[in-house]
């Protein structure tokens, strides 16, 4: 098992996502969904996402599919999974809760509402690994959803 978990880091660090579905355990969706979304067969991806969701409450699968549904341009099922995966954070992120939102509301007063998705998209394209990003990510996003499309 320590032998497979070591031969999946390297094949996953090295980018070798085909090795990674050869590696990964029928069970491990998350590793599977994100190999898959590398491999950018994204119907694949979601379907395991949505598998690794059944199983338990997991916020990498939850923050995946936001964006996923975010590039998609299906931005109810983005701000549904943003809302779903913002609660689940905040039981590593406790004090981000607390502020949300009055955050939203002072900045959906200084954004302006014809704020285009692919503008706010490029202001915040980092490499989304940690949920802090995903969290300020997932924040743009809801202010630019209730600025513009929840009217």
């Amino acid at each position: 098992m320590f032998k497979k978990s070591i031969a999946i880091g390297k094949a996953t660090g090295k980018g070798e996502w085909q090795k990674v579905l050869e590696l990964a355990e029928e069970d491990d969706y998350t590793l599977i969904a994100l190999a898959y979304e590398r491999l950018e067969d994204i119907e694949k991806a979601k379907k395991y996402y949505h598998l690794a969701l059944e199983e338990e409450n997991n916020l990498p699968a939850i923050q995946q599919l936001s964006m996923i549904y975010a590039e998609e341009e299906n931005y109810d099922e983005a701000y549904r999974y943003i809302k779903l995966g913002l609660l689940d954070s905040k039981h590593e992120n406790n004090y981000i809760m607390k502020f949300i939102s009055f955050f939203i509301d002072i900045l959906k007063k200084i954004l302006y509402p014809s704020y285009s998705f692919k503008k706010m998209r490029e202001a915040t394209k980092v490499d989304i690994q940690y949920s802090n990003d995903w969290i300020r990510w997932a924040l743009e996003y809801i202010i630019w959803y209730e600025s513009n499309i929840q009217k």
